[in-house]
């Protein structure tokens, strides 16, 4: 019984697995009671009782041999037996006796106990026993790596981040060995004596906790003896922080700029790297279908270690979105000739003018150019003769024209005899004929 509880609490101790441990006695006795509310139309006793010996990863039952007088019982174990197995789960089970003289249950459930490790356990023998002592009696050793710390509070700093280990070998007698643990031990580099730059051979120091070292004796042995680091003289630089965005706006818009605070943060560390780092990179800001201005705080993502950055933030960027502006082409569009005197006539013809309107995305993607929104203003024209005349546009004012391929247009106009000329109500007249 001791040995199955030990077996359940170090899987619970070391694994997720659920284990449920019961005697055979508790097992029948949990089925009787489902299936007496069962018959009271409770069927969720039954459902329960299910449900808390299959739906488990180690199922521990002791005393097997007490079910032979429960002939329900042993078939509700059969059942159980299987769904478990079935599932790849753990069956652990203790008798008196062997699987074989176990003559009081079914055949079928004796297979199926003969399908898996049977342990006899018997006391020791003599030899066994003063074994056992011995070992009780003697040191011991245990070993353990532990992280080394290096301290670099002075006036250099170590080039290599990575996190190097020592293992330490505890000597002492069992009941010692028991009551130390790796957290009990810290290990570490000492730099603050180091002023120049170089490479160095450093002893590795172990320390132990003080209510471990009063209360117990025991020898340590360390393995390596020293480090060799690489060190760099400190120095301290302000470096620019660079905000870092990812996604884009909202489709036709911009982002117009981006501020953060701090500019600048405080770096130290060896100046050789603070040489070659020119900007600190934030987290990633997102600019998905971002439409209007807005802050975020942000932290930094300095991917090397042996910078440290005084001030780690977070940091406030603002970021401005502005529309998006385009250019649009249009081409040979026809131009209009407005107020000509009615007794003047224009003669030729006229090319088509080309020109690029600039506006906003949104709206000049579906802008198109109306009939008469490029024209010639006449109506200060008087006589016959060849005149240059401006071409004016009718567009609305948010849009910017350029790129016309000419500014000024020549017309000809010539008089209409005066034997061709009507008077308006003539005009009208002929026009009623």
């Amino acid at each position: 019984t001791h040995l199955m509880h030990a077996i359940g609490n170090y899987i619970i101790q070391n694994t997720t697995k659920k284990v449920l441990y019961v005697s055979s006695e508790q097992f029948v006795n949990d089925y009787i009671a489902a299936v007496r509310n069962n018959e009271k139309n409770t069927f969720d006793k039954i459902d329960s009782f299910k449900n808390k010996y299959r739906n488990i990863d180690v199922l521990i039952i002791d005393d097997i041999q007490f079910l032979g007088s429960a002939t329900k019982g042993q078939e509700e174990f059969f059942h159980t037996f299987n769904q478990l197995h079935d599932s790849n789960k753990q069956i652990i089970i203790a008798s008196d006796r062997s699987v074989d003289d176990l003559k009081m249950l079914e055949n079928r459930l004796i297979t199926r106990f003969n399908w898996g490790l049977t342990a006899n356990i018997t006391p020791p023998d003599f030899g066994l026993r003063v074994d056992i002592i011995k070992r009780k009696i003697a040191h011991q050793e245990a070993a353990e790596d532990i992280p080394i710390e290096v301290i670099e509070n002075g006036a250099v700093l170590n080039l290599d981040p990575a996190v190097k280990k020592v293992q330490i070998v505890v000597r002492a007698d069992s009941d010692t060995i028991s009551n130390i643990h790796e957290s009990d031990f810290t290990a570490s580099v000492n730099l603050n004596n180091i002023a120049k730059s170089g490479e160095y051979q450093l002893p590795i120091i172990v320390t132990v906790k003080d209510e471990i070292s009063d209360n117990y004796v025991f020898e340590v042995k360390k393995n390596p003896q020293s480090l060799r680091l690489n060190v760099e003289k400190k120095d301290i630089s302000y470096i620019k922080l660079e905000p870092i965005v990812t996604g884009v706006p909202a489709h036709g818009f911009e982002v117009s700029k981006i501020t953060i605070e701090p500019e600048y943060v405080e770096v130290v560390g060896p100046e050789s790297m603070l040489k070659q780092t020119q900007k600190i990179k934030t987290e990633n800001i997102d600019l998905t279908d971002k439409k209007s201005d807005f802050s975020v705080n942000v932290k930094n993502k300095n991917v090397n270690p042996v910078l440290m950055i005084q001030d780690k933030g977070p940091y406030t960027v603002r970021v401005e979105i502005a529309t998006s502006k385009m250019d649009k082409k249009y081409e040979n569009t026809a131009i209009s000739f407005k107020g000509l005197s009615s007794d003047l006539v224009l003669i030729g013809e006229y090319p088509g003018i080309t020109f690029t309107l600039n506006g906003s995305v949104n709206s000049l993607e579906e802008y198109e150019i109306m009939p008469n929104s490029v024209f010639v203003d006449l109506s200060e024209i008087h006589d016959a003769g060849v005149y240059d005349l401006p071409v004016q546009f009718s567009i609305p004012g948010y849009y910017v024209i350029k790129d016309k391929s000419f500014e000024t247009i020549s017309v000809t106009v010539e008089k209409i005899p005066e034997t061709l000329v009507l008077e308006p109500a003539a005009q009208e007249e002929k026009a009623g004929d």
